[in-house]
């Protein structure tokens, strides 16, 4: 009985311990990226005919300053 109750306690301490290594973890992180210039972008292709090959086409804006 007590070998059954070592090992409940055992598990549950086992869970808190990967709880607060996963909160940590995270509450270590960066808020966020402040890309603001990045508006949008576009990645087109086509065949070319030649067999394996294609055209790729790709665009992106961006703003020009920062309004600060």
């Amino acid at each position: 009985m007590k070998l059954i109750s070592y090992l409940g306690n055992l598990a549950e301490l086992r869970r808190w311990f990967w709880l607060m290594a996963v909160l940590t973890a995270t509450s270590l992180l960066p808020d966020g990226a402040q890309a603001s210039h990045f508006r949008y972008g576009t990645l087109n292709w086509k065949p070319t005919g030649v067999p394996g090959e294609v055209k790729v086409n790709f665009k992106v804006a961006f703003r020009r300053a920062d309004p600060l």
